[in-house]
């Protein structure tokens, strides 16, 4: 963690590259169980195409979120609350946008770029104050 420190990169860049392998992991793992689905006749691979293109910014989220609940309260029961909460406002924030729109009558055609930007947003802020916790983290709680 000390020698991540030191590195010629910005701490909410270094978080995003931290946080892109086991995104991207989760993702594989995702990919194969919607393939599955679309094997044995149960998804339409048009659905599985568009529900994997939205995994990717909601597992971009609950990875930042781990990595900012170990940041803030490394090894803690405070950090599994934390990450629980994020996950359950995020899914509230976007439910809530998505009635919001709904309601708006608008298509899905609109609808789902709406929801895919926001969720953006959110992994980008979440990504950010995972920069400023890493600077300020005190390498000691890992040892050196």
């Amino acid at each position: 963690m000390a020698r991540l420190k030191t590195l010629p990169v910005s701490a909410t860049r270094l978080a995003a590259a931290e946080g892109a392998a086991p995104a991207m992991v989760a993702l594989v793992f995702q990919a194969l169980l919607l393939a599955g689905f679309v094997a044995v006749d149960r998804l339409p691979a048009a659905w599985a195409a568009v529900a994997l293109v939205a995994y990717a910014p909601l597992t971009a989220g609950i990875v930042a979120a781990s990595n900012l609940a170990h940041l803030l309260a490394s090894g803690r029961l405070l950090a599994q609350v934390f990450q629980t909460a994020f996950v359950l406002a995020d899914g509230l924030l976007l439910f809530a946008t998505w009635t919001l729109l709904r309601s708006a009558d608008l298509s899905w055609s609109l609808l789902a770029p709406i929801l895919f930007a926001e969720q953006f947003l959110v992994v980008w802020a979440v990504l950010w104050l995972v920069g400023r916790a890493f600077r300020a983290y005190d390498v000691s709680f890992e040892g050196g």
